[in-house]
């Protein structure tokens, strides 16, 4: 009966350290479960700044090719414009000679005459 006895206390502690291992288990599956949703969390947080940043890229990205858009076609507008100010300088300067052929020729035309 002794030896039931002893054999059954012993049991019991053997019983309760398992089920104190077994408590102490869950509770660090717990708290790693915790961690791990925290990670997870925090791993969200960072894809929707991730996101953000994208986002924000492309915009900038989209400025800076409506940027260079305008500025080729100021570019553009200033070739055109330099185009029609040599051609317009062209023809003052043709005016110019013509003027020039006028009063010349007026000039002897005078001449000619007090002689």
């Amino acid at each position: 009966a002794l030896e039931k006895l002893a054999l059954a206390e012993t049991e019991a502690a053997e019983g309760k350290e398992a089920q104190g291992k077994s408590e102490a288990m869950a509770k660090k599956v717990q708290g790693l479960e915790s961690e791990l949703k925290g990670a997870a969390e925090e791993l969200e947080a960072l894809r929707r700044k991730l996101d953000a940043a994208e986002a924000q890229m492309k915009e900038k990205d989209c400025e800076v090719e409506r940027l260079g858009a305008q500025l080729e076609d100021k570019e553009n507008e200033m070739v055109e414009g330099k185009g029609g100010l040599m051609a317009e300088k062209q023809d003052l300067e043709r005016e110019k000679k013509q003027l020039g052929e006028k009063l010349g020729a007026m000039v002897a035309q005078l001449a000619g005459k007090e002689a």
